[in-house]
């Protein structure tokens, strides 16, 4: 298991911000992640860096589970076992191909699985709870696995069960998709989304949405809209000339620009629309 001191968070952040961390674990199967977080109390636990952004140091040992994807994606009828650390673009791929209709709804959604199932990742073509059947998770508590159910996990918009614990890890989750599709029709709606999503790509560096969608009849991103917000920049931080909802590091941004556009976005749109925002990343210190 490789095990790297002082690194770079910005390195493990898809925002690129982040200062030194303490000390940086990288298992690459069940055995070396378990072996981690028994020694590792206090750790945290990173997947694909998609939803965090992290401040200018972090004492906490990090486990980083990116490498714990060398298992196969396992298919077996219309249900998919697949380990934590494995992109959730791997899982799609391999599960259109079997025809496992419902898969093709998380085309384009970056990250792992274990990431995208502790906050219920998901777009407008629906959520990766909604296909979960079970999940495999170890308890640091009690210093075993336990096995889940979709009841159990409290499945919500961008939550779950897991958000915030530092007590209960993902190490691989179930999932059941009750229609069968033609591989060639799911490949093709697969090819469609990630098309949508490639016509509002951002190419700068951004961590996905930065607020959660409120109760309101405008989103967070049509709010900024019609703020005239996109493109406000503070120091090496913007909001997104494409996406109200997203932060792009133009290049070099700090942990302290973030917080500051943060904060103003937050503000102007309390003011105008009387919406406590929530935010939908991890912010790290």
């Amino acid at each position: 298991m490789q095990i790297i001191s002082k690194p770079n968070l910005a390195e493990y952040s898809s925002i690129h911000i982040g200062g030194l961390g303490n000390f940086l674990y990288l298992p690459q199967t069940e055995e070396e992640v378990l072996s981690a977080l028994s020694e590792q109390e206090n750790s945290f636990i990173l997947g694909g860096g998609t939803n965090v952004i992290f401040g200018d140091s972090f004492d906490r040992n990090i486990i980083s589970l990116s490498k714990f994807q060398n298992t196969s994606v396992d298919i077996s009828a219309n249900k998919i076992s697949v380990s934590s650390g494995v992109k959730l673009s791997r899982l799609v791929y391999e599960g259109v191909r079997a025809g496992c209709g419902g898969c093709e709804v998380l085309a384009g959604i970056p990250g792992t699985v274990g990431g995208a199932v502790v906050m219920n990742a998901g777009g407008k073509y629906g959520d990766i709870g909604e296909y979960i059947s079970s999940v495999k998770v170890y308890s640091k508590k009690m210093c075993r696995v336990l096995m889940l159910s979709r009841s159990e996990m409290l499945f919500g918009y961008r939550s779950s069960k897991l958000q915030g614990s530092d007590d209960l890890v993902v190490l691989g989750a179930e999932l059941c998709f009750e229609e069968k599709g033609s591989p060639e029709e799911l490949v093709g709606i697969v090819h469609r989304i990630i098309g949508e999503r490639m016509t509002s790509r951002i190419k700068l560096p951004n961590c996905g949405s930065v607020f959660k969608n409120p109760p309101h009849e405008l989103s967070v991103g049509a709010m900024v809209d019609r703020l005239n917000l996109k493109g406000f920049t503070i120091g090496a931080i913007a909001v997104s000339e494409v996406h109200g909802n997203i932060f792009v590091n133009k290049s070099g941004a700090t942990y302290s620009d973030f917080i500051v556009l943060k904060n103003y976005v937050a503000s102007k749109i309390c003011q105008e629309y009387g919406v406590d925002l929530e935010l939908e990343i991890r912010v790290l210190t």
